[in-house]
């Protein structure tokens, strides 16, 4: 689930919405979301 305010560090059409937030399963989408969030480098997949 992923907070309104956070939309801007994220490529939206990556996620499904429900309500007013934003969801995703894949892994990778997590992981990106997760560096570009707190600028940590990305792990090779």
């Amino acid at each position: 689930m992923l907070d309104p305010a956070n939309h801007g560090f994220v490529d939206a059409s990556r996620f499904y919405r429900v309500g007013d937030r934003l969801h995703t399963n894949d892994t990778k989408v997590i992981v990106e979301y997760l560096a570009a969030r707190y600028g940590v480098q990305i792990a090779h997949f």
